[in-house]
């Protein structure tokens, strides 16, 4: 009966010492995880700063771009009808 007895105990002892260290690579993963979401987030928050400054660049780009033709548009409307101009006035 002695000897059940020890048995028992030490089965138990380690049965707990088991339950303890899932208990405690359970909370580690659990930071683990928690982490990673936070890094995720940074993440993500970092990609969309990045996305939305090339966006402010491309549309500052664009509108340059624009304003360039629309001078050009109107310079080269002016030359034709001086063109007009100069041929009705031949």
């Amino acid at each position: 009966m002695f000897i059940i007895t020890i048995i028992t105990l030490i089965a138990f002892s380690l049965v707990c010492s088991l339950c303890i260290d899932l208990h405690e690579e359970n909370k580690r993963l659990r930071k683990w995880q928690q982490s990673r979401v936070e890094h995720d987030q940074r993440l993500s928050e970092e990609v969309f700063d990045s996305i939305r400054e090339s966006c402010e660049e491309i549309q500052k780009n664009l509108e340059g771009q624009f304003k360039y033709f629309e001078e050009r548009i109107v310079h080269l409307d002016d030359e034709i009808i001086d063109d007009t101009v100069t041929l009705l006035e031949r």
